[in-house]
């Protein structure tokens, strides 16, 4: 069953393998076909799973494996029951009392603080040696955080963040993102 479609992959619900049938449902992320077969783009999948898959923190969807059959990359990641942030964005946006609320203010105050809780713990991440990783997501938008119906702000989709032992090298001008969301000096391609 497709869950979601982006620029590098779909995202589909699965179950994992189990013993008398008891397998947990997880998102599967494939890496489009027409991708599979260019370097570039199989070295982003391997990045944005080897990072994730490194970070464990309550506001990161886990990657929980990756890896390679029938001839495609695949991440499993945990498998959220919620809503993306976009969606409840412009389902907010469409009841201005709601929308004008000091409850909504509130709640977007805690989406933020929580979505930059997982963000800071993604840049404070460290190799085996203790050097940081210097990761950064490149992509924080309301697309890739995710609510839960029980409350957890997750963010996910690291698919082109870069880190220092990434096996993907940007080339200098490549722009990465969402415009309307990157950071001042990544629009005047700064450091």
């Amino acid at each position: 069953f497709e869950l979601a479609s982006g620029g590098m992959g779909k995202v589909y619900l699965a179950t994992t393998a189990a013993r008398a049938g008891a397998g947990a449902f997880v998102a599967l992320k494939r890496i489009h076909p027409r991708f599979a077969s260019e370097p570039r783009f199989v070295e982003m999948f391997l990045d944005e799973a080897r990072i994730a898959m490194s970070l464990d923190h309550p506001n990161i969807c886990r990657v929980l494996d990756f890896g390679h059959a029938d001839g495609a990359y695949f991440m499993a990641m945990e498998y959220l029951v919620g809503e993306p942030l976009v969606r409840v964005i412009r389902a907010a946006a469409r009841h201005p009392r709601f929308r004008d609320s000091p409850q909504w203010q509130s709640y977007a105050a805690r989406i933020k603080s929580s979505a930059c809780a997982g963000i800071h713990a993604a840049h404070e991440l460290r190799d085996h040696r203790g050097a940081p990783l210097r990761v950064v997501h490149r992509d924080l938008s309301p697309h890739n955080v995710f609510l839960t119906y029980d409350g957890r702000v997750s963010v996910g989709d690291f698919g082109v963040a870069s880190a220092t032992d990434s096996l993907h090298k940007s080339i200098t001008g490549e722009v990465k993102g969402k415009a309307a969301y990157m950071a001042p000096e990544q629009l005047r391609g700064a450091e």
